[in-house]
């Protein structure tokens, strides 16, 4: 359990033997996130995160800026999970935390919650100097993309680094863009599992002859999420044909 009756039962001025159950304690994890303890409210933020607990969205959002690391990180995961729109502004600032996973935490935060206007944030953060947080960024930017940022992501695409060019290609993928897509193919073989998916994923907004072989090869890949992600792929492109 990762917090503890007793500290829990100490926020709330509740004895351990009447409390409600933990995961249903909205008022204690609430208390417990302005406890002046930084591991109390660490706790209470994981707890809430990992456990899709329901508290006051206005608690979350003041522990995005908590001074503990922990904190905001899983109040992060924990709006994230609600889509709560009122934390959009609170959850850029973090894009810039000085740790890694509360900056990743962020971005897929951002991706979740789904407004547009993160997406240019996104295409920042992906040249981040963590690989995980990169992967964040490009996963939420895939999810935000829209008709309306093509111009953005073209330009960034044609200026991009090494580290930031497949997430590009990946979220213009979803606007069939056709200039990425010998970037896509070429990344198809690549040793990163988990790109592979994302690619074959992506290559089912297509509807090229060349698609087609490619999403065959990867039908045979090591990886059975891969091959699995392939074979949806290639039904929506055969689908997709007249």
């Amino acid at each position: 359990m990762l917090v503890s009756t007793l500290v829990l039962a100490g926020a709330c001025g509740q004895s351990p033997g009447n409390r409600e159950p933990l995961a249903t304690n909205a008022p204690a994890l609430t208390t417990a996130l302005r406890n002046r303890s930084p591991e109390t409210r660490a706790a209470a933020a994981r707890f809430i995160a990992e456990n899709s607990v329901v508290i006051d969205p206005a608690a979350l959002i003041r522990g995005l800026d908590d001074s503990n690391l922990e904190v905001r990180r899983y109040c992060a995961v924990a709006v994230g999970r609600t889509r709560d729109r009122a934390a959009v502004r609170s959850l850029f600032q973090l894009l810039q935390d000085e740790d890694w996973r509360v900056r990743a935490e962020a971005a897929a935060a951002l991706g979740r919650i789904g407004d547009p206007r993160a997406a240019a944030w996104m295409v920042q953060l992906l040249n981040d100097g963590d690989a995980y947080v990169r992967f964040c960024a490009g996963t939420a930017l895939r999810e935000l993309t829209n008709e309306s940022h093509r111009p953005m992501l073209r330009q960034a695409f044609d200026r991009a680094t090494p580290a930031a060019r497949p997430n590009l290609a990946l979220a213009l993928a979803k606007l069939q863009e056709p200039v990425v897509l010998p970037v896509l193919t070429g990344l198809a073989q690549t040793n990163n599992v988990t790109l592979r998916r994302r690619i074959a994923e992506a290559l089912g907004d297509y509807a090229a002859p060349n698609v087609t072989n490619v999403l065959t090869q990867l039908l045979t890949d090591v990886d059975p999420n891969v091959r699995g992600t392939a074979a949806q792929a290639l039904r929506r492109v055969q689908a997709a044909r007249p």
